[in-house]
């Protein structure tokens, strides 16, 4: 809208609080905060305490960052408010390391299928993100669900179990096309 455009243009980002049970708050970030702070994450899955000019702070997930289709500038945030004890979804994203056996010994390549997990969890347990040991992956190997390691005292993975987050894969062998006699 023109006033979200004039909004933009002081340098202040247009955003909406949404709350279970309560009607949406429109609120203005300082643009160029809000860009620095995300610069700093490897998630969406954000949870932020927003500090509102009455003084009162509100924990927050990052709900969806909408960009300008051309600039990629930001256009738009939305925020849900969280309740402490009531567990939310969110999707942590995935960190593999190692070399997996598979890879170093004998050729294969890691093929990695899903970067993000989702869970079910409480606000304050939401991680940004969860490493993945693959340095045991032999040639077919490969990591599903329940090999992430996460407490399950506090997280609910509601990815599907049969799911492949990543494999390791034979490698690829070219055949030199024989000519014609």
């Amino acid at each position: 809208s023109a006033a979200n455009r004039r909004l933009r243009n002081t340098g202040a980002l247009p955003g909406v609080i949404y709350a279970e049970g309560k009607p949406a708050a429109n609120i203005q970030l300082e643009e160029h905060a809000f860009e620095q702070m995300l610069a700093h994450h490897a998630s969406e899955s954000l949870v932020i305490d927003l500090q509102l000019d009455s003084g009162e702070t509100k924990k927050v997930l990052l709900k969806e960052v909408q960009h300008h289709p051309l600039s990629s500038r930001l256009v738009h945030v939305d925020f849900y408010e969280l309740a402490l004890d009531r567990k939310v979804r969110v999707k942590i994203s995935l960190v593999f390391q190692g070399i997996p056996v598979g890879v170093q010994r004998d050729g294969g390549t890691l093929d990695i299928h899903m970067r993000t997990l989702e869970v079910e969890c409480l606000p304050l347990d939401i991680l940004e993100q969860a490493v993945v040991d693959v340095s045991a992956l032999e040639l077919g190997g490969s990591v599903e669900p329940k090999d992430v390691l996460l407490d399950a005292s506090k997280y609910r993975i509601l990815t599907h179990a049969d799911v492949s987050l990543a494999t390791v894969v034979e490698p690829k062998v070219v055949e030199e096309a024989t000519p014609a006699a």
